[in-house]
């Protein structure tokens, strides 16, 4: 005589943990093969493993490895709920990355999507974004313009790997104009995140150009500063009450077109480690042709590079370590620096 299986209730469960368990790898699975969660049909309610969530069988299907002697049987749809509403409704459905650069509109949803999801460093949930600025030597009180994602997807040649925390920075075009967003991974106690890439930018519509673009931090004024990293230009402003806004990188520090209105630019720049391609060092050669192409426009420019020698196995240093060192000793006044821009005039 055959018995049946035991009856299996519908399990609430508190939104956190389904959320978690929705970061394991057999939703990723279904991320990378682009399944929509929400349309999956059946589910096998023997499988109980996962913080008690009810795992697709679909979705265990592509999981579970070859000659594998768990069974895959197809069995009436049964959703767990978390507080009355269907699991499927707790996740977010990510567009799959595009595979043309001439998918703009994928793009730009993803982007307005990943900006849309986001929360204030003052939120209760970016706890993790706070603590990385204060390892990092910062103040806690960030600008508005930086954000908190709880569980950012991270890519690697075009496939999700996982989802991290991180904070994010709208990056601007020359004329203001949103063009991507940049990402610095993090880990729940404020570290950078265990990647090979912690720090990336968003693959943005090609119609958006970054070139003579930044990161736009704080409101700027007549003078402004630009420095690379946006750690960096968080320690220029708190060192030194300037108005600062990162590139991101060298190449884009070089390109920067300050907006209408500023008539100096003070480019608190990296000091690198000198190399064949470079061999004054990246950072100094960009700041140093950015001067030069701004005194041409017209407008009063000086870089300034950190006096500290280069660690051993480092490939530079920057502001932010002269103020983890000094504090706001270590940086110049900005008399020193009006003297030093009126006699280059």
């Amino acid at each position: 005589m055959s018995t049946k299986p035991p009856a299996t209730k519908v399990i609430a469960m508190d939104a956190a943990q389904v959320r978690e368990v929705l970061r394991s790898k057999r939703f990723l699975a279904a991320d990378r093969a682009a399944l929509d969660v929400a349309e999956i049909a059946t589910w096998d309610k023997y499988l109980l493993r996962e913080h008690r969530l009810l795992v697709p069988i679909d979705l265990q299907a592509l999981y579970v490895e070859p000659g594998s002697s768990e069974k895959m049987v197809r069995l009436p749809m049964l959703v767990a709920h978390v507080g009355g509403q269907p699991v499927s409704s707790t996740h977010r459905q990510w567009p799959p990355v595009a595979s043309s650069t001439s998918d703009d509109a994928t793009r730009s949803e993803h982007l307005n999507r990943t900006w849309r999801e986001s929360v204030p460093l003052t939120h209760p949930q970016a706890e993790p974004a706070r603590l990385y600025l204060a390892r990092r030597g910062l103040s806690a009180t960030a600008p508005q313009t930086l954000r908190f994602h709880p569980a950012l997807g991270y890519y690697a040649d075009r496939c999700l790997v996982g989802r991290h925390l991180a904070i994010l920075a709208q990056v601007t075009g020359q004329g203001g104009d949103a063009v991507t967003l940049h990402r610095s991974y993090l880990t729940v106690d404020g570290h950078k995140a265990p990647v090979d890439a912690p720090k990336k930018l968003m693959r943005h519509p090609s119609a958006r150009q970054l070139t003579g673009g930044a990161i736009r931090l704080i409101a700027p004024g007549s003078r402004l500063a630009v420095t690379e990293g946006i750690e960096t230009a968080l320690a220029v402003i708190e060192a030194t009450g300037l108005p600062a806004w990162a590139t991101g990188n060298a190449h884009l520090l070089e390109t920067f077109v300050p907006p209408p209105g500023v008539r100096q630019v003070l480019v608190f720049a990296d000091k690198d480690r000198p190399s064949r391609q470079h061999p004054s060092g990246h950072g100094q050669e960009a700041a140093r042709a950015l001067v030069t192409r701004l005194w041409a426009m017209g407008i009063q420019a000086g870089a300034i590079a950190p006096a500290l020698t280069i660690p051993d196995g480092q490939k530079g240093v920057d502001w932010l370590d002269v103020f983890n060192l000094a504090g706001k000793a270590g940086f110049p006044t900005l008399g020193s620096v009006d003297k030093a821009l009126t006699r280059a005039a």
